[in-house]
């Protein structure tokens, strides 16, 4: 089998002082999104404010905050 080179593609490999500049927001990102979220869908009078809610979440918890 013929192995894939990624640095063809542009791909490099990253340092550790990288990587941890790259995480997302986590707990904090999720618990902010989470709260936005449900402000934003009762403020607009959204049906199910609590799915909102949990997808503002879950955008929070992958954004480096």
């Amino acid at each position: 089998m013929k192995n894939l080179n990624l640095e063809s593609f542009g791909v490099q490999e990253l340092t550790q002082k990288e990587m941890n500049e790259i995480d997302g927001g986590g707990i904090f990102g999720a618990i902010i999104g989470f709260v936005g979220g449900l402000i934003i869908a009762g403020l607009d009078g959204h049906k199910n404010p609590m799915a909102v809610a949990l997808a503002c979440g879950m955008i929070g918890a992958g954004l480096p905050i």
